[in-house]
């Protein structure tokens, strides 16, 4: 987790779900989640951090989708737009965001981006019953 630039206080195994395979709290205030998400060609593994309401950092641990294409979802520029606040929660979209929460897709990888975002999305779902914790 440091190489992420986290320091893990504790691990909350009863967070953790088939999809969402690790949770930790950080000192920095932060939930870290890694979540999987099925993409066009791949599970793609993601971390995902939340603090404040806010998708503070998301990164591609492991994907294996199209080089063309979907190799794109792992890059800085698109990952950048995932970094919202959590509420209302992140919907993906083809062509011009208009509403606060909307993630442009990377064209030719809907479908891996959506798997993004829907990975996200998870994590904020499960970040509701840890914010406290």
């Amino acid at each position: 987790m440091k190489e992420q630039g986290y320091s893990v206080v504790h691990r909350v195994k009863k967070a953790e779900t088939s999809n969402i395979i690790r949770v930790y709290k950080t000192k920095e205030g932060s939930i870290v989640q890694i979540v999987h998400s099925e993409g066009y060609k791949s599970t793609i593994e993601l971390l995902v951090a939340i603090n404040n309401n806010y998708v503070e950092k998301v990164n591609i641990l492991s994907q294996h989708e199209t080089e063309d294409y979907g190799g794109y979802i792992k890059e800085q520029w698109f990952l950048n737009r995932l970094c919202l606040p959590i509420t209302p929660k992140l919907n993906l979209i083809k062509i011009n965001k208009v509403n606060a929460n909307d993630v442009v897709a990377v064209t030719g990888a809907t479908i891996s981006s959506q798997a993004v975002v829907d990975g996200v999305n998870l994590c904020i779902d499960n970040y509701g019953g840890l914010k406290d914790e």
